[in-house]
């Protein structure tokens, strides 16, 4: 997993969290303080130069993130699942 941000004067105006696992790249936390939607062209080129450009992007989204990314190229392929375990140790 990583964890970018991008340095602007005096902190960070924009970043995501990118992790890697065999099938996908995952994509997420897409910030920029600027409201800029370069942010999420940014990422996605980040995310593959830093990982492979042959292993699909995937993320969750919702919302105007959802929008930028849709107008991406990406697509809905199901709605997100979270399991939980009665087993608390």
């Amino acid at each position: 997993m990583h964890i970018y941000g991008r340095w602007a004067g005096d902190g960070f105006d924009a970043g995501c969290i990118v992790n890697r696992s065999p099938q996908a790249v995952g994509i997420s936390n897409i910030f920029s303080l600027t409201g800029s939607p370069q942010a999420f062209r940014d990422v996605i080129s980040l995310a593959t130069i830093a990982f492979s450009p042959d292993v699909p992007l995937v993320g969750y989204n919702s919302g105007a993130a959802l929008n930028e990314m849709t107008k991406l190229g990406f697509r809905s392929v199901g709605k997100l699942r979270i399991w939980l375990s009665d087993d608390a140790s």
